[in-house]
């Protein structure tokens, strides 16, 4: 309900006005008189009238007491009615408000102001809309469930802190799409961040428009974006020291001043520091170094920066431990005298060895951190942290069996990406005897021969454990470099986790995973904002909550044996500590979603009504009790006593909550504070209530006194928004369906799922909730948590299907789970995780206190072969021979055909036989020309029921070939490129030449060139992806792009705001060019039923309209634009006029839906033509845009478009697709003096627009000859004479951007040459062409070969950097990308920061720091979402330059690998998380958790009883107690007396009747005794029950004789008055 700039969110309380009917009765009733004796009425008179008159009522006199009441009873009646200022709209029935609580947003008063906005979105929420409140930090979390009271919502917002996590806002967009998904009506989300986003990847939110609300302004800052400790030894004095890494970055636009400081965590002195010098926006290395005594090994160490204008404080402190020591104990256990590894073991000077028997291993001190080695033996609990087992004996060992010994096995695969295989390969390796291993539960096989295992990963809770079926005697392995280097990877391994601790590095979100030694019940943990308390151990693992602030966490245990560990959690994110705002792309159907704020909101006034009623109803009782004096007043009472304890008692409630002495679970108030007043008023209503008139009796007294203290207290307490929570045994179960490819190996899995839901549903209580989420690449919410009584919304929710991510199931799944009911999450799937840490979610769930149960799905056993991998050498030069090594695998033995391509060209085609198992292909290829080449191998059975998927029967390598750089040139016109190739070929590069069908589609493909020339390519020749393609090589990887001008190129080539004029040095915009005519267009789009088809994503007419706007964006304030949507009649969706507002223009034009029919193509000429005539502009053009096969009524528009060419109007007309009408198109763009163009793709429209509204400006190009005028100086026009250059014949006039470079100009300053850097690439733009067009005489002039050349070279990518060596693989779902670092002297560089670009298809483009792992190795893990190729490059932090270039692919039929149901991984996730593997869901509902408590607010039922009380104590004071209720009580006393006293009198009358008849009884039998009485019977009762009578009441029956009493005064007057008379 609305009320001129005022809404009522509860039009039902305005009831409560009805009350003042009977306040003011009250008012006019005559007031009840006290019957009192009093000796005359003379001074009563007026009394006496009032009680003679007929009438009861009075004359309604406005007194001060009705007024207030009367204004009280008003207040409350508003308050309840919840009163909204009106202000701005958030349009949509369903909001999803989504609060930005990363780090950055502690920066000044972010949070704050994001809190401001949120509460004026809730305020702004249209009436009867509802809201839900998501916050976003690193993960997603659904903090209010859809909710209309705003109350509740700001409440919901107030709660939400600042965490120190780096922020992601990508789940919590897709939480709230899925969650809106489910609800009708208009949907709406409203993002509030700062815009200093770490992950800026556009955000997909489905079909819900996005609303982004942009908070805090910049403000610099400098932050400790990353830190690394290591052992290290002092080379002057020798002495062991902890080396602390630290990298400082100053995002400032000036130097700054800094200290960087090191401390131990429990000492306040530092023993290290340092005073540096910041660069403005760049990065500083800080090293700090100090000696460590053995006693602080292992305890935290804290990093501390200090710079003077900081605006973020959360990330000027990182931590870490001080290292054990710089010598790794390693102690080896061997049976000989002489061993193998010994001998390696010796090598390395870093290494502190033991050698014992294995019959010592139980009585000799072993260091507990050492690394323990074992040949022979398995034994059952050695000491250390991590093991070794060489040649165990036969049986179980280690969860793995070891099994009767084989001959020469053949070693056929090996996990490369394992830190033990680092540096090394096994091919030529053979063994001559080894006893094979059969991995058991969690086990893992590292190394294979067929379908055995030789070397197995038997890891477990906090050790390490690796065992080696064989004696490595029994092999030439120890003859070979690869055994020093797989045990010094062992010992490095051992290592990094002695360095790093039970549990590893953490950063902040992660939740705290430590592995104890066994035996280990429990331990105590505390850290930052988390108090010292005890965590129960589970499997080996201690999982605390995830961490949210950095910082050192100490955990520690005392049985069987003592021991302690310190984990440092620190936030260190580059990008969070980057706290500018970034701009927040949403992938939507109408395109990106822009920047808005929102409206003033309007703001709720019921608190302060309820605090107005209170003060008025307190001045009332005031006014009251004002001309109280001491003899009236009575004592102070116990109801008074009462009042003022029952108002004190909320306060220490607060206190003792807020202190945790106990918990806010029956009552909490929303406004704590507001209990300070409800203490004074309890003092001020027993204080007054106190001086209450003597005279009123004592139960109208009471009754006066404890209804005022309700009225006033009440609304007192509501002002504090009290709820009243009650305990619900309701469980939400969310049930995890598994939709990946291989679930399409699990029989009738479909049916499965949907049964075992109905099985669920049918066990649920009445208050429960079922949800469903279906996952396997990502996943998503298909049905929110509903009561059983709600239907499942009938949508299905679609995911990518190549991939299986459980963690990210049980993440959503936890997202989803309310907060006020007990929690369940149960995991459909066949366990086989291809990318995520699922073990790691599940610790998340533990932290939750949700259990998760399992039910398995079981894959059906098939016939497969595949390929396991193909391997190839990362480097080659050319002319190389390559050795690629296929690995197969078969369930039996069979013949295939083996296909070899490279680049997607097929090589060769041949058979061959494969055995069963795993087996090895060994292929030999020659290296090609120089480039990263992409060498692919498909395999094939030839009886095709030997494999029942052969999906996954391809695999790929990335080849390296070193030589001359490789040029790619692509020419429109087929021949026209020659002379630049050859300008380029005597500068020493290789060149291919293309057409436009041979431009390579993605990033994969280009990377092998280290130039592209692009040179007459229309944007409209390209697809989209090939576009970002380019730019993504050139800034990305580190590529080069050189531009040629001509008619086809730059602007009127239609690259205008496309990503190749980003990456360009030159702008193409029309809107810089001041010298042409002003251009008025029309643009006439088809909207009809036709352009409703998707294309990509988006509509036909999506795609459109983003076209028309990207042309609006072109034209300058001197143009002209109008457009108009036509289906059969014209809607002028722009009317022409000038371009002044862009961004309005393109809202309104994508704001257009989808019409109907056919376009009618006559009224839309004939109206674009009659809006041209009335311009007076020089040029004037019209752009039809209609279906090739719906353009309806094409008669007469040859007559109306020659007509208007006539009048200089030309008309240009794009046809998308061939159809019927397509040849009249044509026509009708000739006879127009247009241009005409068949577009089969609709995502090209874009591109052709912006080429057709630069064309038509006709200012893009200048054909006039001219002399190359010489600019700034630049390596291509070093030692070249311009000045004896022939003329050009005409250039693309394009605008220099700020930081190009401009070597040659044209006419007027037009830029002819330019080049920049871009990213860590280069461009170049040459605007004229060299070609027969423009530069036929520079063909001849010899400087411009030279010139090309030298540019070749300045723009060309660099070579890679010899001295990193950059490998990367797929798996898991997961690109891993290596790289091992060495320095000049072959050292390897522990200190490189390298960062690494990831681009991939569709646009896939990743930044991920690659972290040290080891001495000069690093590595980094990208999560993948789909099949492809996909390029990684290696960027040095510090210059910025690109040092290595690789590439993989992710392989289609990954997913559909026949594995077998990972039972053993399930089962862990159960067991972790505390749930059961289950075979069915029927009866789930019957194990209930822990009840939760769900909050009803209390505002309203005490403003209503404020008012009812006020009501009824206004007529308690004035109308007095009646008579039947004042002698009630007394009435009803006497009425239980007089039946008392009637059964005494019946008893007694019963006993004398019986003594009566025994003594009548002896009277017949014999005479009466002499002297005896005569019998009487007893007085009658007296009839009808005896009433008391009040005091003052006149006497029932009154002496007849007033002789009989004493007359009083005024009678004895009146008799001595007769008596005279």
């Amino acid at each position: 309900m609305a009320l001129g700039g005022l809404e009522f969110l509860n039009p039902k309380g305005l009831w409560l006005l009805t009350a003042l009917v009977p306040l003011i009765v009250l008012y006019i009733l005559k007031v009840r008189r006290q019957r009192t004796r009093v000796g005359s009425t003379w001074l009563w008179a007026a009394a006496q009238r009032d009680l003679m008159a007929k009438h009861p009522f009075r004359k309604l006199v406005a007194e001060l007491p009705l007024i207030l009441q009367i204004l009280a009873l008003v207040a409350l009646s508003i308050a309840l009615a919840r009163p909204a200022a009106r202000g701005g709209k958030i349009a949509g029935d369903h909001v999803a408000i989504v609060i930005d609580t990363s780090a950055s947003m502690g920066a000044g008063t972010r949070m704050d102001l994001a809190r401001r906005a949120a509460h004026g979105v809730v305020a702004a929420l249209e009436p009867g809309a509802d809201a839900i409140v998501i916050e976003a930090a690193r993960e997603a979390k659904l903090v209010s469930p859809p909710e209309r009271d705003r109350r509740r919502l700001d409440a919901a917002v107030d709660a939400l802190p600042v965490r120190e996590l780096e922020g992601d806002l990508a789940p919590a967009i897709a939480l709230a799409a899925d969650r809106l998904r489910s609800m009708g009506g208009r949907r709406r989300i409203v993002l509030v961040t700062d815009g200093a986003l770490a992950h800026d990847a556009p955000l997909a939110a489905a079909d819900v428009p996005v609303q982004v609300i942009t908070v805090g302004e910049p403000a610099p800052n400098a932050a400790i974006v990353r830190v690394d400790v290591r052992a290290g030894v002092d080379t002057a004095t020798q002495h062991e020291q902890a080396q602390v890494f630290v990298m400082v970055r100053n995002y400032a636009d000036r130097a700054r001043d800094a200290f960087v400081t090191l401390r131990i965590d429990d000492r306040a002195e530092p023993v290290a520091s340092r005073r540096v010098l910041l660069p403005a926006k760049d990065k500083t290395p800080v090293v700090l170094t100090f000696e460590p005594n053995v006693a602080d090994r292992g305890k935290g160490l804290v990093v501390q920066l200090a710079s003077e204008g900081d605006a973020l404080a959360l990330d000027d402190a990182a931590y870490g431990r001080v290292p054990s020591g710089y010598k790794m104990p390693v102690t080896l256990a061997s049976r000989a005298p002489y061993s193998w590894v010994a001998r390696a073991l010796d090598a390395d000077p870093s290494i502190d060895l033991q050698r014992i028997t294995v019959d010592q291993l139980a009585t000799v001190n072993v260091d507990p951190e050492a690394l323990v080695i074992v040949e022979g033996a398995c034994p059952e609990n050695p000491p250390g942290r991590d093991l070794v087992v060489l040649a165990p004996p036969e049986g179980r060992c280690r969860e793995t069996d070891v099994l009767a010994p084989v001959m020469q096995p053949q070693l056929t695969s090996w996990e490369s990406g394992d830190a033990r295989f680092r540096f090394l390969t096994l091919d030529g390796m053979h063994v001559a005897r080894a006893t094979p291993l059969r991995a058991i539960g969690s086990a893992a096989s590292l190394v294979r021969a067929g379908t055995t295992t030789l070397i197995a990963d038997a890891s477990i809770p906090g050790k390490a454990v690796t065992l080696v079926g064989f004696d490595v005697g029994d092999s030439d392995w120890p003859l070979q470099a690869s055994f020093v280097l797989f045990v010094r990877n062992l010992v490095e391994q051992a290592r990094l986790h002695r360095a790093q601790g039970a549990a590893g590095p953490l950063r902040t979100g992660d939740p705290l995973r430590v592995a104890v030694p066994s035996g280990v019940g429990s331990v105590r943990v505390e850290g930052p904002g988390m108090a010292d308390h005890e965590v129960a151990v589970s499997g080996g693992f201690v999982v605390v909550p995830a961490v949210d602030r950095a910082g050192i966490y100490h955990v520690r245990w005392s049985a069987p044996r003592v021991g302690a560990t310190a984990i440092a959690a620190n936030l260190t994110s580059e990008a969070e500590s980057n706290i500018v705002a970034r701009p927040v792309t949403v992938e939507a159907p109408g395109g990106a979603a822009a920047a808005v704020q929102t409206a003033p909101a309007h703001r709720e006034w019921n608190t302060w009504l309820l605090a107005l009623a209170a003060a008025i109803l307190a001045f009332d009782l005031w006014w009251l009790t004002r001309r109280a004096r001491t003899e009236t007043v009575a004592k102070v009472g116990k109801s008074a006593i009462a009042i003022a304890i029952l108002a004190a008692l909320p306060l220490p409630y607060v206190w003792l909550a807020h202190a945790g002495v106990i918990r806010e679970t029956y009552v909490r108030f929303g406004v704590p504070f507001a209990l300070w007043f409800l203490l004074a008023g309890g003092a001020f209503v027993a204080w007054r209530l106190a001086k209450l008139p003597g005279r009123m009796g004592g139960g109208r007294r009471q009754f006066v006194t404890w209804l005022v203290a309700a009225s006033i207290l009440g609304a007192l307490l509501a002002v504090a928004e009290p709820e009243l929570g009650r305990p619900l045994d309701r469980t939400t179960l969310i049930v995890a369906l598994d939709r990946s490819r291989s679930i399409d190996l699990v029989s009738a899995a479909e049916k499965r799922m949907t049964s075992e839901l109905e099985l669920a549903e049918r066990g649920m209580h009445d208050d429960d909730r079922i949800g469903v989420v279906v996952f396997a690449a990502d996943a998503q919410t298909e049905d929110p948590p509903r009561p059983k009584s709600d239907a499942p919304p009938p949508q299905r929710a679609n995911v990518g299907r190549d991939g299986t991510d459980l963690a990210g199931a049980i993440r959503r799944s936890l997202a989803e789970l309310p907060a006020d009911t007990a929690g369940r999450i149960v995991l459909m799937s066949d366990g086989v995780q291809t990318r995520g840490d699922a073990l790691s979610a599940a610790a998340l769930a533990v932290a939750a206190n949700v259990p998760i149960d399992v039910v398995p799905l079981d894959q059906r056993a098939i016939p497969d072969v595949r390929v396991v991998s193909v391997r190839a050498p990362v480097r080659a030069d050319e002319g190389e021979p390559l050795d690629l090594r296929v690995v197969t695998s078969s369930a039996a033995p069979t013949d295939v055909e083996v296909r070899i391509k490279r680049d997607g060209e097929l090589l060769h085609t041949g058979r061959a036989h494969i055995g069963a198992g795993e087996d090895v292909l060994r292929l030999r290829e020659t290296a090609a020309a120089p480039g990263l080449h992409r060498y692919d191998v498909e395999v094939s059975a030839l009886d095709p029921k030997a494999d029942g998927a052969p999906e996954d029967n391809a695999g790929s390598a990335f080849v390296r070939v070193r030589g001359p750089s490789l040029a790619l040139v692509l020419e429109g016109d087929r021949g026209k490129g020659e002379p630049l190739a050859q300008a380029l070929e005597a500068t020493g590069f290789q060149v291919a030449q293309r057409t436009t069908s041979g431009v390579p589609a993605d990033v994969g493909e280009l990377a092998g060139f280290d130039l592209v020339i692009l040179s007459d390519v229309r944007a409209s020749d390209l697809a989209p992806s090939q576009i970002d393609a380019l730019a993504s090589y050139t800034k990305d990887l580190g590529g080069g792009l050189l531009l040629m001008g001509g008619d086809r190129s730059m602007g009127p080539g239609g690259y205008a705001r496309t990503p190749i004029e980003d990456v360009s040095p030159v702008s193409f915009d029309l809107k810089e060019e001041k010298r042409r005519a002003s251009l008025a267009e029309v643009i006439v789009i088809d909207y009809s039923g036709s352009m409703g088809m998707t294309v990509g994503g988006k509509t036909k007419l999506a795609l459109a309209n983003e076209a028309a706007a990207r042309s609006a964006s072109l034209l300058g304030p001197g143009d002209r634009l109008g457009v108009e949507h036509v289906d059969d009649h014209v809607a002028w969706t722009i009317p022409v006029g000038p371009v002044s507002d862009v961004d309005a223009i393109a809202k309104k034009i994508q704001s257009v839906d989808v019409g109907g029919g056919g376009i009618y193509t006559d009224i839309a000429l004939r109206e674009g033509y009659d809006a041209l005539a009335k311009e007076s502009v020089n040029l004037k053009h019209l752009l039809l845009f209609a279906d090739g096969d719906d353009a309806e009524r094409l008669g007469g528009c040859r007559a109306m478009v020659k007509s208007a060419m006539d009048r200089g109007m030309t008309t240009s007309v794009i046809s998308l697709g061939r159809g019927n009408d397509t040849a009249e198109l044509e026509v009708l763009s000739k006879i127009g003096g247009g241009r005409f163009y068949l577009i089969d793709d609709a995502s090209k429209l874009p591109a052709v627009f912006s080429q057709e509204t630069i064309l038509a400006s006709k200012g893009a190009i200048k054909e006039t000859p001219f002399h190359a005028g010489v600019g700034s100086p630049m390596p291509a026009t070093r030692g070249i004479d311009f000045g004896s250059a022939p003329a050009l014949g005409g250039y693309v006039i394009a605008v220099k951007k700020p930081r190009a470079t401009v070597g040659l100009v044209a006419e007027e300053g037009d830029p002819l040459l330019a080049t920049w850097s871009v990213g860590i690439g280069r461009a170049s733009a040459f605007t004229s062409d060299f070609k027969d067009r423009w530069g036929r005489d520079w063909l001849r002039f010899p400087g411009a070969t030279k010139m090309f050349g030298q540019l070749a070279r300045d723009t060309a990518r660099k070579a890679d950097d010899p001295r990193v060596r950059l490998e990367s693989d797929t798996s898991g779902g997961e690109l891993h990308v290596r790289a091992d670092v060495v320095g000049d002297d072959g050292r390897a560089q522990t200190f490189r920061r390298l960062t690494v670009h990831v681009a991939g298809p569709d646009g896939f483009a990743r930044d991920v720091a690659l972290e040290a792992v080891g001495a000069g190795r690093y590595a980094a893990s990208v999560p993948l979402s789909r099949p492809g190729t996909y390029v990684a490059t290696a960027k040095d932090e510090l210059s910025g330059e690109a040092v290595g270039t690789t590439g993989a692919a992710m392989m289609a039929g990954e997913e559909l690998r026949p594995t077998g149901t990972d039972r053993a991984l399930l089962a862990r996730i159960a067991m972790m998380s505390g749930g059961k593997v289950r075979d069915t869901l029927a009866g789930i509902y019957d194990e209930r958790g822990p009840r939760r408590f769900a909050y009803s607010p209390l505002v309203a039922p005490l403003a209503l009883l404020a008012a009812v009380a006020m009501v009824l104590g206004v007529g308690a004071r004035r109308l007095g107690v009646p008579d039947f209720a004042a002698t009630a009580w007394a009435r009803m006393r006497s009425a239980k007396e007089h039946r008392r006293e009637r059964r005494t009198e019946a008893a007694q009358r019963a006993r004398e009747l019986e003594r009566l008849n025994a003594a009548l009884l002896a009277t017949k039998r014999k005479a009466p005794p002499p002297g005896a009485k005569p019998l009487t019977s007893p007085p009658p009762p007296p009839s009808g029950p005896q009433v008391p009578r009040p005091p003052g009441s006149p006497s029932p029956n009154p002496p007849a004789n007033p002789a009989e009493r004493e007359l009083t005064a005024a009678e004895k007057l009146a008799l001595r008055r007769r008596e005279r008379r």
